[in-house]
């Protein structure tokens, strides 16, 4: 026992506490200069220019097609002018790239499955049209 005493006392009184080291601090560097870039213009894109031209009676040639450009057109027939204009722009250029998508081999088996999709977010967003 008399061992242990003489170890905490040895333990107890020896050299004194280092200093605490001081906490470094680091530096900060000052954040780069912002450099505004010169105003960027939107492009202009050209309206779609059929190479084929829409049917008399307004149709593309694909049932599916043709049956929503007959609904959204009927549709559009019911409403006030300020709200029709916006729409019959759509309709007409939505056939004039279908028939631009008809006459090429690369797109034509996709038309039908575009105007399925284009019938199905009508139907939400214009819900009155008895689509």
């Amino acid at each position: 026992m008399r061992y242990l005493s003489l170890v905490v006392v040895f333990i107890a009184c020896g050299s004194e506490a280092a200093p605490a080291a001081e906490a470094a601090v680091p530096e900060i560097a000052a954040p780069a200069p912002v450099i505004a870039a010169g105003s960027v213009a939107s492009p202009v894109v050209a309206p779609v220019v059929a190479p084929a031209v829409l049917a008399a009676d307004g149709k593309v040639g694909v049932q599916v097609c043709d049956a929503y450009l007959e609904t959204y057109r009927a549709c559009i027939g019911e409403m006030k002018e300020e709200f029709a204009a916006p729409h019959r722009k759509v309709v007409e250029q939505q056939a004039a790239s279908w028939v631009v998508a008809k006459a090429d081999p690369k797109t034509a088996d996709t038309l039908e499955g575009t105007c399925v999709a284009a019938r199905a977010a009508a139907a939400i967003a214009l819900p009155s049209c008895g689509w």
